[in-house]
């Protein structure tokens, strides 16, 4: 949801006489649930999701391009139709701001009150909220609870489980995923087969379907070791 434009200017001079309290409770009603969809949407980092710029945005072709990545590998990331909109009254609102060029192509797409690019801070703060909110454990000082980079895993798992429900292997899939994500090789992608087939069982039942005639079922029984099998 975003704040119309009437709430933003109130709340911007409020923010001006009250600091920066104010301005921080002003983003995550306005910047911060539009990051959150892109970030589950298209499982991009949260670094390459704040250095966007309105140049990188094409809601008519409905993609973005990625150009900050860790692996110095831009990639064109395809929209959602239900993204797009999300976007769409995003730019609608943030456009109305009084702030000078906000829409210019130089200029970050996900700002803050001040006209001002997000900060990691900002968005880790927000998330731990809604964390918070939902009572869903938050990941502190390794904990294993959820953390932003939770909506990246979400997304790769359920769009390997997507891409194998829909008939294709899971090992030609890899390598897509591999690339959409900006992984450099296989090797960091291959976790998410082991999630997938933790959290979707039925994936791995359908995937010894199609590869049967492969590996034909026998009745072999071996003694092997299995605690040293679990730790190699």
């Amino acid at each position: 949801m975003c704040l119309p434009v009437d709430r933003c200017r109130t709340s911007l001079k409020l923010a001006t006489s009250k600091g920066c309290i104010v301005i921080i409770y002003i983003v995550i009603f306005f910047a911060l649930p539009a990051l959150y969809r892109i970030l589950y949407a298209t499982g991009i980092r949260i670094g390459e999701a704040i250095s966007i710029r309105n140049r990188d945005v094409d809601l008519r072709r409905n993609c973005i391009i990625i150009r900050k990545t860790k692996n110095k590998m831009e990639r064109l990331i395809p929209l959602s139709d239900s993204l797009s909109k999300v976007l769409q009254q995003y730019l609608e609102y943030r456009n109305k701001m009084p702030l000078p060029d906000v829409d210019a192509p130089d200029k970050f797409l996900l700002i803050s009150p001040s006209g001002r690019p997000l900060s990691s801070c900002t968005v880790l703060g927000g998330f731990k909220k809604v964390l918070e909110k939902c009572n869903i454990p938050c990941s502190s000082n390794r904990s294993g609870g959820a953390c932003i980079h939770s909506l990246r895993h979400t997304f790769a798992v359920h769009s390997l489980a997507k891409m194998v429900q829909e008939g294709m292997d899971i090992y030609c899939a890899l390598p897509l995923l591999s690339v959409f994500l900006g992984h450099k090789t296989l090797k960091g992608t291959e976790t998410y087969v082991r999630l997938t087939q933790d959290m979707f069982p039925d994936i791995l039942l359908k995937q010894n379907t199609i590869t049967r005639f492969v590996y034909p079922q026998t009745n072999i029984i071996t003694n092997l070791n299995v605690d040293t099998y679990e730790n190699d």
